[in-house]
C-alpha cells in the first residue's frame, strides 16, 4: 500500500492543531516544574513573642519530605522542640498549630516579598499577639 506524499500529510495538520499541541506540552512542562519547586518557607526562622513584660524567643524549623511540609518549634522556655501540626503554605500564607497542654497555639502569617520575613499573629486561648519570623538559615 502506497503512502501519500509527506506534504499532503502535513496539509491535514492545521496551524491551530500544531499550536494546540505545543500549548499542551508547555502547560504540562510548567506544571511539572512548579511541582518540583522548593517552597521559600523551608529553612530556619526566628521570632520573638512579647507577652506583657516577657519576651519569648521562638525558633521555627521547616523541612520538606516527599513533598510534605514538616516543622518544629522551640522556645527558650521549652526543654526541646515540639512538632507543629496542620502546617500549610499557600499563596504566601504560612499557617501551623502547636499542640500545647490544655491550650493549643496557632500561627498565621504572610511571607513578605523579600522571602526572608513572615509577619503574622500567634494565637493562644483568648490572646492574639504579633509575631514576625526572620529567616536565619536556608534549607539544607
Amino acid at each position: 500500500m502506497a503512502h501519500p506524499p509527506l506534504h499532503s500529510s502535513l496539509h491535514h495538520w492545521s496551524l491551530a492543531r500544531i499550536f494546540s499541541l505545543a500549548g499542551g506540552v508547555l502547560l504540562i512542562s510548567l506544571a511539572l516544574a512548579s511541582c518540583n519547586k522548593t517552597p521559600p518557607v523551608i529553612g530556619k526562622w526566628t521570632g520573638v513573642v512579647a507577652a506583657g513584660p516577657m519576651s519569648i524567643p521562638i525558633t521555627l524549623d521547616i523541612t520538606q519530605t516527599k513533598g510534605q511540609l514538616q516543622g518544629t518549634v522551640s522556645t527558650s522556655q521549652s526543654s526541646g522542640s515540639m512538632e507543629v501540626t496542620d502546617l500549610a503554605y499557600e499563596a504566601d500564607t504560612l499557617k501551623f498549630k502547636v499542640p500545647i497542654a490544655k491550650m493549643e497555639g496557632s500561627f498565621s502569617g504572610q511571607l513578605k516579598d523579600d522571602k526572608k520575613t513572615i509577619e503574622g499573629n500567634w494565637k493562644q486561648g483568648q490572646f492574639t499577639l504579633p509575631l514576625t519570623f526572620t529567616k536565619t538559615a536556608e534549607a539544607k
